[in-house]
Order: C-alpha cells, then structure tokens, then sequence
C-alpha cells in the first residue's frame, strides 16, 4: 500500500475530515478537497494521484460529472464513487437527469469505514 497517492473530492467538510483522520496515520498520501475547481487546480500544478474518489451527490458538479472530466483529460488515473446510496445504479438512477451515459468507476458505500477504507483502495489502485 506504500507510495499510493488518493485525492478525494466531497462537499460534506466532515466526511472529509472523517477521511483525514482515518487515514493521517496510513502510508497513503493523500489530499482533500470540497469543490471540483480546486481537485482540478490541484490536477493540473500536483504529482498526479494513483486515484481520485469523488462523492456523487455535490453542488456545482456532481461526481459523475467530476470523474467523467478526470477520466478524460488524465486517462491514466483511476476513478471512483464514494457515496451513500445502496449502490451504483440507485445513484445514477437518482442523479441521471440529461440522458448520457454515466461514466461506471469503481463505487464505495458510505459510511466511511477502516479497515474496509484501506482494502477499496488497495483493490482499485491494484487494477
């Protein structure tokens, strides 16, 4: 698990300090952020992650939409959903509302748990 770099995107300040706080004692780098603009910023001036995890239910942008324009100007960079929906297809069944196709990512159910935090990203990242 050394050396895997996540960045996770969410609007909700204390799910991400949730995530700040599980894994500040883990040998993953990792980076916070709660608007599209600045994971996008931190995209383009950063060492580029193994992995970004995006929250689906966002203002601005929702993570569908986040992941679609991760996945297409850094192709190389693995995408996921974290969220609290039973799972992928009630998401996008609740937030599918222009008709295109959803971008399918890896997805993680909220709540936000060790060890099962750690595995998903080991799983993802190892792909």
């Amino acid at each position: 698990m050394a050396n895997k770099r996540v960045f996770f995107i969410d609007d909700d300040p204390i799910i991400l300090n949730l995530i700040r706080i599980l894994l500040r004692r883990t040998e993953i780098s990792f980076q916070l952020f709660e608007t599209p603009d600045a994971l996008f910023n931190a995209l383009e001036h950063s060492p580029a992650p193994d992995l970004v995890v995006s929250d689906i239910t966002m203002g601005k942008m929702n993570g569908f939409q986040v992941l679609e324009k991760v996945h297409t100007h850094y192709p190389a960079i693995k995408c996921a959903y974290c969220s609290a929906y039973a799972n992928l297809e009630m998401a996008i069944a609740v937030n599918k509302k222009d008709g295109k196709n959803v971008p399918v990512f890896p997805y993680y159910q909220k709540p936000i748990l060790m060890p099962d935090l750690m595995d998903f990203i080991l799983e993802v990242t190892s792909r």
